[in-house]
């Protein structure tokens, strides 16, 4: 695009999925259906910053069928360093958002207890039925760190767990986890170390204690 968001260049798959040549026409309407340049355009902060930009984006394709896209833009600077147009590179990834919707709903429906902690031991993300399996709301918890609702390790204890479990990547174990009522209920954790942003611990939870009791 030029500095108007003018399309000055297609590539072919950009042409099929936009259903012709529209080289001239305003980038914002071929892509968008917009009369005006779109909120939080990736082009548009190139063009402000000088700078590389990624963003994602949904949009409604000419049969109707809504899409996902990711953006990716670079600014075009002249010889005398002016920025002149934008470099826009953009990549179907509606498969993998429908991919990360069922994961969620799968993780928010679970039988089993599910939540994700940071290093710092701070949870982050939770399922209803560990909100149910140890009565705190969704919020609540996400106000918490493991070592308030651990039942047998001390803080240092846990520090030291989690440090084993990003060495070694993964571990199971059973432990005991506090309710908010002041119950104490067994649990087996199975606790999967990924390397996203800080680091971050996928721990799945279920409660053992009638398994236990027996």
């Amino acid at each position: 695009q030029d500095t108007e968001y003018n399309i000055i260049f297609q590539n072919e798959p950009s042409r099929i999925s936009t259903g012709g040549d529209h080289v001239g026409e305003k980038c914002y309407r071929v892509y968008n259906g917009r009369e005006k340049i779109c909120e939080g355009c990736p082009v548009e902060k190139a063009f402000k910053d000088g700078k590389s930009h990624t963003s994602e984006m949904m949009e409604v394709m000419p049969l109707g069928e809504v899409a996902f896209w990711e953006y990716v833009t670079n600014p075009i600077r002249d010889v005398e360093g002016r920025i002149v147009s934008c470099i826009s590179i953009r990549r179907n990834v509606t498969e993998s958002k429908r991919t990360e919707e069922k994961h969620r709903i799968i993780l928010a429906t679970a039988l089993d207890g599910f939540y994700v902690v940071g290093l710092d031991g701070r949870l982050l993300e939770v399922n209803a039925s560990y909100c149910k399996m140890v009565g705190y709301t969704h919020e609540e918890l996400l106000k918490m760190s493991i070592p308030d609702i651990e039942a047998i390790e001390t803080p240092e204890d846990t520090a030291q767990h989690m440090k084993k479990v990003v060495a070694h990547g993964y571990d199971f174990f059973e432990s005991q986890h506090q309710r908010k009522d002041g119950k104490i209920i067994d649990v087996e954790v199975s606790a999967n170390y990924i390397d996203v942003e800080s680091g971050q611990i996928v721990v799945f939870v279920r409660n053992i204690t009638e398994r236990k009791k027996g």
